[in-house]
C-alpha cells in the first residue's frame, strides 16, 4: 500500500450541515472514492485521504469577520496525498472541493502552498466567494397578510 504523506491542503468550510452531509459533498466533488463515503469521516481515494473534521477553534461570531474569519469556520477538510500524487492532481482536487461548496453558496477557503493556483486563489480575501455574513438573510421586509401582502411584495424595492 502506498504511503500517505503529511497534510497538504486544508479547506475551511462554513456550512450549517451535518458532518455526514459535508462528507457526502466532498465525496461528490472528488469522485472516484475507493471507500469511506459517505458514512466515514475519512474518504480514501486513488490520490490519498481526505479527513473531514470539526474545527476546534470554531466560533460563529468570529467566522463572519472578513477575511480571517475562515479560521473559525466549523469544519475543515484535510487532504493527505499519496506520495505518487502529482501537484497538478492535488490542485485539481482542491479546486473541485472549493467549487462544489461555492456552487452551493457555502463558504470555503483553502490554505495550502498552491493557493495562488486555485480558483479565486483559494478564496482568501476574495469578496465574491460566499461568506457567513453574506449568506442570504431577511431583507427586513415583513409581508402583510392577504392582498396587501402581495401588493407590498410587488412594490418592495430590494437592495
Amino acid at each position: 500500500m502506498e504511503t500517505v504523506n503529511d497534510l497538504d491542503c486544508r479547506i475551511f468550510i462554513d456550512a450549517r450541515r451535518t458532518p455526514d452531509e459535508i462528507v457526502a459533498l466532498v465525496a461528490l466533488a472528488i469522485g472516484d472514492v475507493e471507500e469511506g463515503a459517505p458514512a466515514a469521516r475519512t474518504i480514501r481515494t486513488p490520490w490519498g485521504e481526505f479527513e473531514i473534521r470539526r474545527n476546534k477553534e470554531a466560533d460563529t461570531a468570529r467566522a463572519t469577520d472578513f477575511p480571517d474569519g475562515f479560521l473559525y469556520f466549523p469544519y475543515t477538510v484535510e487532504f493527505y496525498p499519496l506520495s505518487k500524487t502529482r501537484r497538478e492532481e492535488r490542485i485539481s482536487l482542491a479546486a473541485k472541493i472549493l467549487n462544489c461548496f461555492w456552487d452551493r453558496s457555502l463558504p470555503a477557503i483553502a490554505v495550502c502552498d498552491y493557493e495562488d493556483q486555485l480558483p479565486k486563489e483559494g478564496g482568501y480575501k476574495d469578496h465574491t466567494v460566499p461568506w457567513p455574513s453574506k449568506l442570504p438573510q431577511s431583507n427586513g421586509f415583513t409581508p402583510k397578510p392577504g392582498k396587501a401582502r402581495q401588493e407590498a411584495f410587488e412594490t418592495q424595492e430590494l437592495a
